[in-house]
């Protein structure tokens, strides 16, 4: 009789303990990375979105875009005003091979 209590008791505690020993679910978590990357495409800030807001439309033109550093923070590396230079030199760079392609 003892037995089979004993028995019982042991395969409840490994019933029970089974799922706390079941690795992650993956899936799951591939899913949120997916939104997750998702989310902060759509809600970049615009300073970092300007360089992708004018494609240029000649195969002739691929110049890099700009790469923004962080104007804000604690630790800012430039200035906003740094960075809107970056991005008008871009714009012209573009223009100018833009004009010379035609």
């Amino acid at each position: 009789m003892n037995t089979l209590k004993l028995l019982a008791v042991t395969v409840c505690s490994f019933a029970m303990a089974a799922p706390a020993l079941a690795g992650p679910d993956w899936s799951a978590i591939e899913q949120a990375r997916k939104l997750r990357r998702a989310a902060s495409t759509e809600t970049a800030p615009a300073a970092t979105r300007v360089a992708h807001a004018e494609p240029a439309t000649n195969a002739a033109c691929t110049t890099a875009a700009p790469l923004l550093q962080p104007d804000h923070g604690p630790r800012p590396v430039t200035t906003p005003q740094a960075n809107r230079v970056r991005v008008a030199e871009h714009k012209a760079a573009l223009g100018n091979c833009m004009l010379a392609a035609r």
